[in-house]
C-alpha cells in the first residue's frame, strides 16, 4: 500500500508517525549534506596528498589532514547518528501500530532498525 492511500484511512497516532519519520528522514538529508560540504575540502586535500604518495611525509600529511576533516564534521556527524536513531524509533513505532505494510516503512526498517521486519 502506497503512503497516500494509507493516509486517508490512517488514525492521528498513525499520521503523526508519518510525519515524525518524514521530519527525521529531512533531518537526515541535510546533515549529510552539511557533512559532505564540511568535508569536501579536506577530501580534496587527501586527494592530492594522495597523487604525491611517492614523498615520504605524504603518509603522514593525508592522516593528520584526515584527523581534522574527521574532527571537523564530528558534531554533524554525532546529530546524523541521532537523526538515524530517532528515525528507527519512529519506523518501530509505526510498526506496532500495524503500519508494516506501508512500502517506505518495509523499505527502510532494516536499514535503520537493523532486523528483519518480517
Amino acid at each position: 500500500m502506497d503512503i497516500e492511500t494509507f493516509l486517508e484511512t490512517a488514525s492521528d497516532e498513525q499520521k503523526a508517525v508519518v510525519e515524525k519519520i518524514r521530519h527525521y528522514a529531512d533531518q537526515e538529508r541535510r546533515l549529510a549534506d552539511r557533512i559532505e560540504e564540511i568535508y569536501a575540502p579536506y577530501k580534496r586535500e587527501i586527494d592530492e596528498i594522495s597523487e604525491m604518495m611517492h614523498r615520504q611525509m605524504a603518509k603522514f600529511s593525508r592522516q593528520n589532514i584526515y584527523e581534522q576533516g574527521m574532527a571537523a564534521i564530528s558534531k554533524e556527524r554525532q546529530e546524523f547518528f541521532e537523526v538515524g536513531r530517532n528515525i528507527a524509533q519512529q519506523l518501530e513505532r509505526a510498526v506496532n501500530l500495524g503500519m508494516g505494510e506501508l512500502r517506505f516503512i518495509r523499505k527502510h526498517y532494516e536499514d535503520y532498525v537493523d532486523r528483519s521486519l518480517t
